[in-house]
């Protein structure tokens, strides 16, 4: 596809592909934090989960060697 200034048409095509790329940018950029973000909360959940989980081990061990 050839661009010039003898064809508008051309330009105006290509103005709105640019300017649809910039949108899908925009959109794939706020949604990839949305993600990171997401990611993050599951893994401070997780590492809740197992820190909980391994204290209870504990207790339980202690409880038992302490009989």
């Amino acid at each position: 596809m050839a661009y010039g200034k003898d064809d508008p048409a051309s330009l105006k095509q290509l103005a709105d592909s640019i300017s649809t790329l910039r949108t899908n940018y925009t959109e794939a950029r706020d949604e990839a934090a949305k993600l990171r973000s997401e990611v993050n909360r599951l893994r401070a959940q997780t590492e809740r989960a197992v820190d909980a989980e391994a204290e209870e081990e504990l207790v339980a061990q202690l409880k038992t060697f302490g009989k």
